[in-house]
């Protein structure tokens, strides 16, 4: 007869170990060298598991990425299958994360798409993920994470604080009220005797809140030396506790039970470790010009790839349909790789932020070609990029069609380039369904280019849908109203009653409210910091940019815009002793303020060769508002932050006053400092950081180095730089309002040239009302009470996969109305597990409430 005995429970008072790696793909190293050191690290791990002695190895948490599968599995597919082995018998822990981000710089979808691939990648290779969301970094966390987390069936976080005298597990609350364990933990190498009082001091915090245990210490498996049994036993010498291995999962069960009285309290908004405030600041603005690019080919990804294959697979007739959604998930796969920590965050060697750059390059690749294939499947023909050499015959029309990915009608301005014809040229512009033309500006493409030139309009598109512009052709030359024109004028307006007017060195902006004088200054100081951290050098000196005297007026039926350009004289570089070297060099700024027709807000577009170094470059904007607190946008959501504090954005900062609300927008510029200037609010956002080192030991900011002292000439952003903002009033704290502008200016509207046009002048695909849209609006879809985030087709099956989140503090009542009827619509997770079957009415429709803050995942099947 078997043996039956249960096995014994572990000692409540015991000390529990759990060895895990700390391992990241790329940093000071190249990802192939990180590569072949993870392989020996994996071999050396199984070759420990798969002891039968005492020594062995028993339970291993492999880091919280699960891209390690793949990067194993691309060399050594017969490690992978020892991995798996040990992945179904407990012992061996990997994921939940595909890979680990500093979530300030990506957004909520974004994390949402790392969880997934995550799953999928997983189950490819038989891996089963941690039901826990361990991070063995220190990093930010955003304060809707456990929301997310708990729409994959992540009930408990594991978060390095980075003191191991304060991880006390408490509740961690989201916005809309759903919560998660978490548990603190420290990443010290017990194996330096420095550490020891570091450990014994979390133990004996641990007693503190719990006399009887259970007790947990990490272990970092790479710093190790010896066995297993050599590990434990150095340990129980250290703290003359008994100590045992034991597996996550089981130690969390522990834990709960002795929770009741223990339990450190609840937490809301973000988590930021302490000590990262200090470190890892300058991560936000280190090499701006790779996140610009990260912003923008995410926004694709989210925002015209997505929506648009979706409605190709539902309602299209795409060929192949299996290769575009493949191509989709490459696309992800290739983003997320590049948007680790030290790869977004600027803190990796130039070689491979380097190649981060060639990656975003080829992710965008990608996106154009599925969006080609996907809108040529709905209907109508996009006019090829690459046109035939052979000539064709001439046409007296060619179209424009405007896509909106927004759940609201927008209305915005387009830049096409058109390809026509030799000897074909724009005559008029006939607005969608109607006779009545459309005001339209045109710009000459220069010799040898691809395109013949640029129209621009203001285009007015349906929620979730498209509108067709057609385009008659003439042989005859573009007529003279249309084309740019240029003067000496220093002053612009708009419909509003408002003026722009460069003057004395100031930008005045007069506004119904009153007027914004001195609206936009530039402000260089020295860096004298690393890739991590600002640092202002010895004897700093601050540089205002003068405006020179030559502002320029253009117009277009379009828009009016102010040119003008700023100098400033800076200090060459810093020397070796950190100080401001006694050269100067000359950067010259060109700044485009602009109006458009019947659009409010002024939208800035700087540009400049960044030819200095050691140096940190700023765009001052006024507000005119005094407030002591300001709002900025997160994954989902918005933060209430004190003014007079540097704070990550993901799109959008406002101040209100309870009257007035100004908001500043900004396309892949994440950091902005609010100062109280005055009576007033100024906005600090940061266009060029230039540094020259990975890391330094120097820095008067922060005690030790962070990374190896190595050299990377690339962070000083040699080249020319771009950035683009703007100055919008919104409705004052109405957080719906702000979310929808940050979209329509981080993800407008996607025009494309088409040969053959669809059959509808306009066409919306889904309709989406809510009981918040006001008596006096007629449109079929408001973004008054929800905002759709995402419109995808689902990770596995058909059909489409919606993302509507509630910005408000109350619940909303919302009806969703597909324009076919669906099947069958679910209520899912956000990991797109299906909840519960919800019934629609004759009409197709579904009614949903959502309650504050919530978002909420639903799947309709056609």
């Amino acid at each position: 007869m078997p043996d039956t005995k249960p096995l014994s429970m572990p000692d409540l008072a015991t000390l529990h170990v759990i060895a895990h790696l700390r391992w990241e793909r790329e940093w000071y190293e190249t990802y192939e060298i990180r590569q072949a050191q993870l392989l020996d690290e994996i071999a050396q791990l199984l070759q420990q598991m798969g002891e039968t002695t005492g020594d062995a190895l028993r339970f291993y948490i492999l880091g919280g990425q699960t891209v390690i599968v793949e990067d194993v599995a691309a060399v050594r597919p017969d490690l992978l299958a020892l991995m798996v082995i040990y992945n179904a018998g407990g012992r061996l822990g990997l994921g939940p994360w595909y890979v680990q981000v500093d979530q300030n710089l990506v957004s909520g979808e974004s994390l949402i798409r790392n969880l997934l691939t995550a799953r999928v990648e997983a189950a490819k290779s038989g891996i089963k993920l941690l039901p826990i969301a361990f991070s063995p970094e220190q990093t930010a966390n955003v304060s809707q994470l456990p929301q997310i987390l708990r729409g994959f069936g992540i009930g408990t976080a594991m978060l390095n604080t980075g003191d191991p005298r304060n991880n006390k597990p408490y509740y961690w609350k989201a916005p809309d009220n759903s919560s998660i364990l978490v548990l603190g933990h420290d990443l010290p190498n017990v194996w330096v005797e420095s550490h020891t009082d570091l450990m014994n001091d979390s133990i004996q915090m641990q007693r503190a809140l719990r006399p009887d245990g259970p007790f947990l210490w990490l272990v970092e498996h790479s710093e190790t030396d010896g066995s297993a049994s050599a590990t434990l036993n150095y340990i129980h010498q250290k703290t003359n506790v008994p100590v045992s291995q034991i597996e996550l999962v089981e130690y969390l069960r522990i834990l709960r039970r002795s929770l009741t009285e223990t339990l450190h309290g609840m937490v809301r908004g973000p988590l930021l470790p302490k000590s990262l405030k200090a470190q890892a600041s300058g991560t936000l603005s280190s090499r701006l010009y790779l996140k610009q690019a990260h912003a923008q080919v995410e926004n694709k990804l989210l925002y015209a790839v997505e929506p648009w294959l979706a409605l190709a697979l539902t309602h299209g007739n795409l060929s192949q349909p299996d290769n575009p959604q493949a191509m989709l998930h490459h696309a992800w796969r290739t983003l997320h790789k590049n948007q680790t920590l030290y790869t977004l965050g600027g803190t990796s060697i130039d070689a491979v932020q380097t190649k981060t750059e060639n990656a975003y390059h080829a992710v965008d690749d990608i996106a154009e070609q599925i969006i080609e294939k996907s809108l040529n499947a709905i209907e109508g023909k996009v006019t090829s990029r690459h046109p035939s050499l052979k000539p064709s015959a001439r046409k007296n029309t060619t179209y424009v069609v405007v896509w909106n990915s927004h759940n609201w009608p927008i209305k915005q301005a387009v830049f096409v380039p058109l390809t026509l014809n030799q000897g074909s040229y724009p005559l008029r512009l006939r607005i969608p369904g109607d006779e009545a033309e459309q005001p339209f500006g045109w710009q000459e493409a220069e010799h040898g280019a691809l395109h013949s030139g640029t129209i621009s309009f203001i285009a007015d598109a349906p929620a979730l849908g498209y509108a067709v512009y057609t385009l008659e052709l003439s042989d005859q030359p573009v007529a003279e109203h249309h084309f740019i024109h240029e003067t000496k004028n220093n002053t612009i307006g708009n419909v509003f009653g408002e003026s722009l007017t460069a003057t004395r060195n100031n930008l005045n902006w007069k506004r119904e409210d009153g007027t914004l004088t001195d609206l936009l200054r530039f402000l260089d100081g020295g860096d004298a910091g690393d890739v991590y951290h600002y640092c202002p050098p010895i004897e700093d000196s601050i540089i205002e940019g003068s405006m020179v005297n030559d502002v320029k007026t253009i117009s277009s039926p379009v828009y009016e815009q102010l040119v003008i350009n700023h100098r400033m004289r800076v200090a060459n570089e810093l020397n070796d002793d950190r100080t401001r070297s006694r050269g100067v060099r000359l950067l010259e700024l060109q700044t485009t303020a602009t109006f458009y027709d019947n659009i409010p807000g002024v939208f800035f577009r700087t540009t400049f060769e960044n030819t200095a170094q050691d140096h940190r470059l700023r765009a001052h904007l006024r507000t005119g508002i005094e407030t002591k607190y300001a709002l900025t946008q997160t994954a989902f959501n918005f933060d209430r932050v004190e003014v007079g504090n540097t704070y990550p954005t993901q799109g959008l900062t406002a101040v209100h006053d309870g009257v007035s609300s100004l908001a500043l927008m900004s396309r892949g510029l994440p950091e902005v400092e609010a100062l109280t200037e005055g009576d007033q609010v100024t906005f600090a956002l940061t266009l060029a950081r230039s540094v020259g080192w990975l890391s330094r030991d120097d820095l008067s900011v922060r005690e030790g180095a962070l990374a190896p002292h190595l050299p990377v000439p690339d962070a000083q952003c040699q080249r020319v730089m771009s950035a683009e903002y703007a100055l919008v009033a919104t409705p004052a704290g109405d957080r719906a309002a702000l979310l929808r502008e940050s979209m329509i200016y981080n993800s407008p509207l996607q025009a494309y040239q088409y040969d053959v046009r669809p059959s509808r002048p306009r066409r919306s695909f889904l309709s989406i009302l809510s009981d918040q849209a006001t008596a006096t609006e007629t449109v079929d879809s408001d973004g008054a009470g929800v905002i759709l985030t995402s419109f995808k087709p689902p990770s596995k099956g058909k059909g489409w996969m919606l993302h509507l989140y509630n910005p408000h503090d109350h619940d909303v009542e919302v009806f969703v109305t597909p324009h076919t009827r669906p099947e069958q619509v679910h209520l899912s997770s956000l990991s797109e597990d299906s909840l519960k079957f919800i019934e629609t009415d004759m009409n197709g429709r579904v009614q949903i409430a959502i309650t504050g803050n919530q978002l909420v995942a639903l799947r309709l099947l056609f």
